[in-house]
């Protein structure tokens, strides 16, 4: 078990997330030292190298780039139903009960 502190360049709310979801197995805990929004927060990793290799700053940021992209279609998907529902005639509290919102 090795302790990691969070990299400069990662956001302190996708850290512990996205850690666990890059390897849930590996990561042992999640610590919180400091107050959250000021500089003196310090997140740190207690992660098991024998599942895996800790990731990398960049890696860490690839997987909140893929999240965000994933959001993005999803809205853009949900944009284009609302859309052919409207083309049907459909009225917006029927297409909120079928899209769900």
């Amino acid at each position: 078990m090795t302790k990691y502190d969070k990299p400069e360049s990662v956001d302190p709310d996708d850290f512990g997330r996205v850690l666990h979801l890059i390897n849930s197995d590996a990561v042992v805990q999640i610590m919180q030292y400091g107050t959250y929004g000021t500089p003196s927060l310090r997140l740190v990793c207690e992660w098991d190298d024998d599942v895996a290799t800790f990731p990398t700053a960049d890696e860490i940021k690839a997987v909140v780039v893929k999240e965000n992209l994933d959001l993005v279609a999803a809205a853009e998907a949900k944009a284009s139903a609302i859309e052919k529902l409207k083309a049907l005639g459909l009225n917006d509290a029927e297409i909120a009960s079928i899209t769900g919102g």
